[in-house]
């Protein structure tokens, strides 16, 4: 009953896709299968949900449970037999993917400016990956928290270590906690000094229009064409 009632403080705080929504809420019923159904149903028409993805992260923070496990295996052995709109699959990274992810992470970085200790860029960058995921309320949360950190030190630590992962492979790696990787972050931190002031010298949009274009292998003046898409 206490692991319920977590799930469903977790579901008020969370946008679904609505259509995602349906399968969401038999997940929540206890049909874990209905996120392999929603993948079935979708995967080769590339239009997964962006709320799928987020699904997806928060089972493998959860992997060690059998379900979780059983779910993200089954889901890692599909394959795209189709080839999805390329302009699609551009505004599935830039717009449900980086873009919001960008936008939370500059945020994160001005507040940190706005503090009154004066923080290094490492030292901003470290808070932003361990800061909590949700409310810190009960010694569950606490306890999962903690779960939490030392998976994304691990991470930070492979990442350090090896250079030989494609970018989309460190975004879906970052991102399964909700993060975006360290040289993205570093690129939304970088600022100068305009007329006295300290300014960000990259946008959130066109940051994430950078990486986007490289995962989906388009230019950029390609991705401009797209109009509101890279708004």
């Amino acid at each position: 009953m206490c692991e319920k009632r977590q799930v469903d403080h977790a579901h008020k705080k969370w946008k679904i896709d609505p259509k995602f929504e349906p399968y969401y809420r038999q997940v929540l019923q206890g049909n874990a299968r209905a996120v392999l159904q929603y993948c079935d149903e979708h995967w080769e028409r590339g239009n997964l949900s962006s709320s799928f993805f987020e699904l997806l992260g928060r089972l493998f923070m959860i992997s060690f449970y059998q379900v979780a496990g059983t779910i993200l295996s089954n889901v890692a052995r599909r394959r795209v037999s189709g080839s999805p709109n390329k302009r699609n699959v551009y505004e599935h990274w830039y717009r449900r993917i980086l873009k919001p992810r960008c936008e939370r992470a500059r945020d994160f970085v001005r507040k940190a400016h706005k503090s009154d200790a004066p923080r290094r860029g490492d030292e901003i960058w470290s808070d932003y990956c361990f800061q909590p995921a949700w409310d810190l309320r009960t010694e569950t949360d606490i306890q999962h928290h903690e779960m939490r950190k030392i998976a994304i030190k691990e991470l930070i630590e492979a990442r350090g270590s090896s250079s030989q992962s494609s970018l989309i492979t460190v975004v879906h790696e970052f991102g399964s906690f909700g993060l975006i990787p360290k040289k993205i972050f570093f690129e939304l931190s970088l600022t100068q000094i305009r007329a006295g002031r300290r300014v960000f010298c990259l946008t959130p949009a066109r940051v994430a229009r950078k990486y986007a274009c490289l995962i989906t292998n388009i230019s950029e003046s390609t991705a401009s064409h797209y109009g509101n898409v890279s708004n």
